[in-house]
C-alpha cells in the first residue's frame, strides 16, 4: 500500500533524526455528536515489532514506542495502526456507539501530515470485565484479513490476547499506575489517590493485585484505515494524495486521487 510505504518512510526519516515521534490527533463524536478530539501516541502497525520487549515491571519509560522501525523475521505484518487506552476512557464509549473516527498526525520535521478516516475495534485485555470490546468472531475475521504471518505457509495464528499483552508489558510503570486510579476525566474529589502515588511498585504489598486491576483496565483501539489524505509540503509544489480503499480493502483495490494542495 503506497500510503502505508510513504508513512513509514516519513517515521523512519524522524528516527533517523532522533526525535520523538509527534502524537496523533484522534476525534471522534460524543453521545451529542459533538467531535471530541485529543494527542495520542500511536504504538505503529498491529504485530510488528520495533523494539526488543523490555522487561515486566521495568521503571524504564519507552520514550518513543515506534523507534528501530524495521521488524524482526518473527514479525507480523499488518496495515491496522494502533494505541493503548483505558476501557473506562470516555474515547471507548463513544467508539462503542460510533466505530468511525479519524485522526491527523502531522510531522513538522518532515512537513508531511496524514489526514486518516477509519473504523476502529476496542481490543480488551484477557483480564477486561468490560462488556465495551468488539466481539471475538470480528476480531477473529479482522486479523484473518488484514494481519499476515511472518512467513508464508505457517500454520501460527495471530492472538490478540498476546498483542495486548506485549502493549501492556511495554507501558511504564506510571501508565500501569493510572489504569489502577480513578477513571479518566473523572472529578476529583478529596479521596482522589494524587498521581505521583499512583506508579506500581514490585516492593508494594499489593503489587500483584494492582497489576491485575491496571490489566482488566487496558485496552487497545485499533484503527483500519478507509481513506488517507497525504499532503507534503516539502515538496514545491507541495503535494497532495487521496487513497482511498475499495470495498474489500485489500491493498490492490486502494486508488490514488491526486488533489489540489
Amino acid at each position: 500500500m503506497e500510503w502505508k510505504l510513504r508513512l513509514k518512510e516519513t517515521l523512519g526519516a524522524v528516527e533517523a533524526k532522533k526525535i520523538s515521534t509527534p502524537p496523533i490527533y484522534f476525534a471522534t463524536l460524543d453521545e451529542h455528536g459533538l467531535p471530541q478530539v485529543r494527542a495520542v501516541q500511536c504504538v505503529g502497525f498491529v504485530g510488528e515489532r520495533r523494539s526488543p520487549e523490555r522487561e515486566t515491571g521495568s521503571e524504564q519509560r519507552v520514550e518513543d514506542p515506534l523507534e528501530h522501525l524495521d521488524p524482526p523475521q518473527a514479525s507480523w505484518e499488518s496495515a491496522l495502526l494502533c494505541f493503548s487506552t483505558d476501557i473506562r476512557s470516555a474515547k471507548c464509549r463513544e467508539l462503542a456507539r460510533t466505530r468511525l473516527a479519524q485522526f491527523c498526525w502531522w510531522f513538522p520535521s518532515e512537513q508531511r501530515q496524514f489526514r486518516i478516516a477509519c473504523e476502529t475495534y476496542i481490543i480488551a485485555s484477557p483480564e477486561s470485565n468490560s462488556h465495551i470490546g468488539t466481539p471475538t468472531s470480528e476480531l477473529e475475521a479482522l486479523s484473518q484479513c488484514f494481519v499476515h504471518p511472518p512467513a508464508k505457509g505457517t500454520s501460527e495464528r495471530f492472538s490478540w490476547d498476546n498483542e495486548c499483552g506485549y502493549h501492556f508489558d511495554r507501558l511504564p510503570n506510571i501508565i500501569r499506575g493510572w489504569h489502577v486510579g480513578p477513571p479518566p476525566s473523572a472529578p476529583c474529589d478529596d479521596n482522589t489517590v494524587p498521581f505521583d502515588q499512583l506508579p506500581l511498585s514490585r516492593t508494594s504489598a499489593d503489587h500483584d493485585l494492582k497489576l491485575r486491576q491496571a490489566q482488566q483496565n487496558f485496552a487497545l483501539i485499533v484503527m483500519k484505515p478507509k481513506s488517507v489524505d497525504f499532503v507534503d509540503m516539502a515538496q514545491q509544489p507541495p503535494t497532495r494524495l487521496l487513497f482511498e480503499s475499495g470495498e474489500d480493502d485489500r491493498s490492490s483495490s486502494w486508488r490514488t486521487i491526486p488533489l489540489n494542495p
